[in-house]
């Protein structure tokens, strides 16, 4: 990783590759034990004014898939995939259940081995994006399917900006998206999914499969969702 790589994921995505950071959560620990991942979902929870479990749940994964985001991106825009090992690093809380993701060891795959870097990257959500959203699902009585959607439509999403803005690299793009998306040969991804595209000569995006909750929060207000949102889409 160079240090260039380094710095984007920090300033651009929150993703710290540092074995000397500390997080306040760790890894080894929220895979392993529900008292840890309720201890993050409280906290989380008052940071954003006690709101509803369901909705701290969901957002969880909305905010979790920063992290995705930033590696697709990073995989486009420096040609290496970074695959965390299973129980290192951790989550690091910012305000309003934001959060910042610390790396201590990481693997690179070279995006040219694209059929050992799916493989890889599938075991990697089996054994650590499944274990954890499950944990959060039980704890806030979030939808599990929900929390995977919102996940695999930032990378849907992030996929297609890096397209439009660098129309020369679409076919590139649109194949690591697809790294990060297929199923593995013995594994399904929870992260396949397709949504619907929507281009009205001015700008595109693709509309979510579900609601993130947030506008939840403020009086129940749909003018506060975001504009990818299905409600806004019925």
């Amino acid at each position: 990783m160079t240090d260039e790589m380094h710095r984007y994921l920090k300033d651009e995505y929150g993703i710290v590759i540092d074995s000397t950071s500390s997080p306040d959560f760790a890894y080894n620990e929220l895979l392993t034990d529900a008292s840890v991942v309720s201890s993050l979902l409280r906290h989380q929870q008052e940071q954003m004014e006690n709101c509803h479990p369901v909705v701290a749940g969901t957002l969880f994964a909305k905010r979790y898939s920063v992290l995705f985001m930033g590696l697709l991106d990073a995989f486009n825009r420096f040609d290496c995939l970074v695959i965390p090992r299973l129980n290192s690093g951790g989550i690091r809380c910012i305000e309003d259940g934001c959060m910042e993701f610390v790396i201590h060891k990481y693997d690179v795959f070279s995006s040219q081995n694209g059929h050992d870097t799916n493989e890889a990257w599938v075991r990697w959500l089996t054994s650590h994006l499944t274990p954890l959203l499950t944990k959060v699902s039980d704890e806030t009585k979030a939808k599990l399917s929900h929390m995977y959607s919102l996940i695999s439509h930032n990378l849907f999403q992030i996929d297609l900006q890096m397209e439009q803005s660098e129309p020369e690299h679409a076919d590139e793009y649109r194949q690591n998206l697809h790294t990060l998306i297929d199923d593995g040969v013995k594994s399904a991804n929870p992260l396949n999914m397709t949504f619907k595209l929507i281009d009205n000569g001015t700008e595109s995006y693709y509309v979510r499969k579900n609601c993130c909750l947030a506008y939840l929060k403020q009086n129940r207000d749909r003018s506060s969702c975001c504009g990818t949102c299905p409600l806004l889409h019925n």
